[in-house]
């Protein structure tokens, strides 16, 4: 559902001269089914990436047919290579709203005028009231010019219950080392947003956040899930405070110090829609682990740090997947736990049926999407290399598993299905690693699975693809 780049030859954003772009390749995919329309489906992604952090744009594929046909659409007045004033943009997401408006936000950065590091970023948001086919100037709701301050890792909501509210979230990194959880929201339907603040800012305990994502219950709770690790975020690796702000240098920090410290996911919610918000409770202990090519060891850039969220839309119940180094000889699996009330989760369960390998060899399974059906069929989509021969390259492939509500706690009634590959990952584009992205896209539309994932295939100048497949559990 993608291909070559829309920009072709653009020279916008060069940043440092070590600095290497990918031209045609898409990464980190996220994706909105129209409720109005199931026919008419957003992907959402991050067009020519670069080594360093961010792309030349992030690029929609939009379809009205339910996915027989396809087309780009370039995210306008954001990015230098799409008429905007910043150097790269990152983290594509979008979500749609119950009359059928659709809302996109992205994270756009710019380089210091000697390209030594990023000094600036920011979160903008765009509204479509077309399906898609058109988007809206971007309105900038943060921005910030001091490059101590770094905002990542931003997602949006629609509110299921009201076509007026939209939630925005992400971290926002501090020269204190912490990384609080800032919020804005609009009232009126993308007309204005409110001036973002802190909803929960761990820094004086020697926290950080990073990975957060809003769903809303029936009721109009609204849950944000994140993750949150200890140390001082921006420290390097061997202590010493790191000078440098480089996206994905930060990234690997937080990475670095998931795997050495104490690491959980928490959630906190809101019964105001985001007036005020409860203290923080803990989903489950993480033990994220390093992905690695299992023939070359080679790393791979994966959803270490960031677990994913969903809600069943009928029931109200929350469920939470993540990659967990703690219960194979692997080194990753994919684990789910769910709650009623986003108080107290269950025990968490192995879902992932990637056959059990030695360490970093070819049962890692990594990069978990979860998403919840109208019908209740819990979803959970992930990579792994179960495929792999001794060949050169590493084949990867995309699979779901799926359970019935009823039975989604016992780890026997989770059902698997191929989706996508087998796909050599050594073709990806390297940033910190292979990088197909930090998330996958996972909908629904009323009973079936809609999902967006990265392949990597042979072809010069677009070897990184987006693929679409609707899924019948």
């Amino acid at each position: 559902m993608s291909g070559k780049s829309p920009t072709p030859g653009t020279t916008a954003g060069q940043g440092p001269a070590s600095s290497v772009n990918y031209p045609g390749a898409e990464v980190e995919p996220w994706i909105a089914v129209n409720p109005q329309d199931h026919g008419n489906i957003i992907g959402f992604y991050q067009q020519d990436r670069w080594n360093n952090g961010g792309a030349h744009t992030l690029t929609f594929s939009v379809t009205h047919d339910h996915g027989r046909h396809w087309k780009q659409v370039v995210l306008p007045g954001v990015s230098k290579a799409a008429g905007g004033p910043y150097d790269r943009v990152s983290d594509p997401g979008v979500s749609f709203a119950p009359n059928g408006d659709a809302y996109a936000i992205s994270l756009p950065i710019s380089w210091a005028p000697d390209n030594s590091d990023t000094t600036t970023s920011a979160i903008g948001v765009s509204k479509s009231t077309d399906g898609g086919d058109t988007w809206s100037k971007p309105i900038f709701i943060q921005q910030d010019t001091d490059g101590n301050y770094f905002n990542d890792k931003e997602l949006i909501t629609a509110d299921p219950t009201s076509s007026k509210r939209v939630y925005a979230v992400w971290d926002r990194s501090n020269p204190q080392g912490g990384q609080p959880i800032f919020f804005s929201r609009t009232t009126d339907g993308g007309r204005t947003w409110e001036k973002p603040h802190a909803i929960y800012d761990p820094t004086a305990d020697g926290t950080w956040t990073i990975a957060n994502q809003i769903v809303v219950q029936p009721d109009g709770t609204l849950v944000d899930m994140f993750f949150e690790g200890s140390g001082d975020s921006d420290e390097g690796p061997d202590g010493i405070a790191a000078g440098s702000h480089d996206p994905d240098a930060r990234r690997a920090r937080l990475s670095r110090l998931a795997e050495t410290e104490p690491s959980r996911i928490r959630v906190i919610r809101s019964t105001d829609h985001g007036k005020t918000w409860s203290k923080p409770s803990t989903v489950a202990d993480v033990d994220p682990s390093e992905i690695v090519d299992p023939d070359q060891h080679q790393p791979l850039r994966t959803g270490d740090v960031v677990p994913d969220i969903a809600v069943d839309h009928k029931t109200g119940r929350l469920y939470v997947a993540w990659q967990d180094a703690s219960v194979t000889e692997s080194g990753s699996a994919i684990l789910l736990s769910s709650s009623a009330n986003g108080r107290t989760w269950t025990e968490p369960i192995k879902v992932s049926k990637t056959p059990d390998s030695a360490a970093q060899g070819n049962g890692q399974a990594f990069t978990p999407v979860v998403d919840v059906a109208d019908d209740g069929t819990v979803g959970v989509t992930y990579y792994d290399f179960r495929r792999n021969t001794p060949a050169p390259g590493a084949l990867t492939d995309f699979w779901i598993v799926t359970s019935p509500r009823r039975a989604a706690g016992d780890p026997r009634a989770w059902h698997e299905q191929h989706v996508g590959g087998s796909f050599d990952v050594t073709l990806a584009a390297v940033a910190r690693g292979y990088f197909l992205g930090d998330y996958t896209g996972l909908d629904h539309a009323g009973g079936t699975f809609t999902a967006l994932f990265t392949q990597t295939h042979p072809i010069p100048d677009n070897q990184q693809d987006e693929y679409f497949a609707t899924i019948h559990p």
